[in-house]
């Protein structure tokens, strides 16, 4: 007589119907992904601080704006920075894939912003200057290269943002 394969093996997983992962399952937000929120949080506040500031100006002065058009450039200018912050922030938050991909831009535009901003400080000799523009164009991009590489390139960046958690 010969065994029946049919049945089920009793050291088998039980089967399920869950396709959704447990909260314990599902990765941790990284560091760097936490202080990305902090830092696009902050740089919303301070547009939209601006943009109320903007506002303020031409309540004051609405009768002396000679070219509307260029003051709606200036404030679509303002609020397209608070909408693409906004942006980042909520598809950073929930995982979404390119979030992944706007977390970078926004890290490499700092850099650029690093590289481009103008400095007025004054030093009182040439080591002290030095030291300033040794940590403007060395360390800082250094920093936020690692930075980048610790948001969007690491193994847990790819766990926080992969499909399957």
């Amino acid at each position: 007589m010969e065994p029946d394969h049919t049945q089920r093996n009793p050291y088998s997983p039980p089967a399920t119907t869950e396709l959704e992962p447990t909260s314990s399952e599902v990765a941790r937000r990284p560091l760097a992904t936490w202080l990305l929120l902090i830092v696009l949080f902050a740089m919303m506040l301070i547009w939209i601080a601006g943009m109320l500031r903007f506002f303020g100006v031409v309540a004051q002065h609405g009768n002396d704006v000679r070219n509307p058009l260029r003051l709606a450039m200036a404030f679509a200018g303002l609020l397209g920075f608070v909408a693409v912050a906004l942006l980042a922030i909520v598809s950073i938050y929930r995982r979404w894939h390119w979030g992944r991909w706007l977390g970078i831009a926004a890290i490499v535009a700092l850099i650029i912003w690093n590289f481009l901003r103008h400095d007025a400080s004054r030093y009182p000799d040439n080591a002290q200057r030095l030291g300033a523009l040794t940590a403007q164009y060395v360390i800082l991009p250094l920093l936020f290269a690692w930075w980048a590489y610790a948001f969007g390139f690491s193994s847990k960046a790819k766990r926080y943002f992969s499909r399957d958690t």
